[in-house]
């Protein structure tokens, strides 16, 4: 089969140029497996995160993107407890400015962001946390798979399944938002 040139006289003597194009992942539910493929393979998140670590130029647009949307940052005042969860949302002792500013970052890579709310006893938000995206992947049922290691065929570990963000379910635990 012969390969068509990169640029292609039309008859009106319009140049047309043809360029590389990369596949739109597609979502998969396949027999037997309980997650939908994101992408061949299961693997176009990590795709999209080698792009960015590869290419110095896409890293740093994205990174300035991020920069220019996060700007400086969230500001509460006048609300205690406000206040302190921009400096502490979590047991890893992030503030809401570390977790917006990751999940700008996942926005512009993956075109999404996860993260993990934490219920108390009496059903109110007592932790966030952000979840890498490239980590995440959706179930048949509507659920979320939660696991570090998709593209690794050969050390699989189970994924930890989370409920969608519900406010007005009863019984909290965690979900992902």
């Amino acid at each position: 089969m012969s390969k068509q040139p990169a640029i292609q006289p039309t008859s009106d003597n319009i140049i047309v140029f043809k360029f590389a194009d990369s596949k739109v992942p597609e979502f998969k539910e396949l027999p037997g497996k309980d997650v939908i493929q994101f992408g061949e393979d299961n693997a176009y998140p990590q795709y999209l995160l080698y792009l960015y670590n590869k290419s110095s130029k896409h890293n740093a647009i994205i990174n300035g993107k991020v920069t220019y949307i996060y700007g400086k940052g969230l500001k509460i005042e006048g609300d205690p407890k406000g206040q302190y969860l921009i400096y502490k949302c979590n047991n890893f002792g992030e503030g809401l400015n570390e977790i917006s500013f990751k999940s700008l970052t996942d926005v512009e890579i993956f075109g999404g962001y996860r993260l993990k709310i934490v219920y108390g006893v009496g059903g109110e938000i007592v932790e966030v946390y952000h979840l890498p995206f490239q980590n995440v992947r959706k179930t048949k049922e509507g659920n979320f798979a939660v696991r570090e290691d998709w593209e690794n065929r050969f050390k699989r570990t189970e994924p930890v399944i989370y409920e969608p963000f519900d406010p007005t379910k009863e019984k909290k635990t965690v979900q992902v938002f």
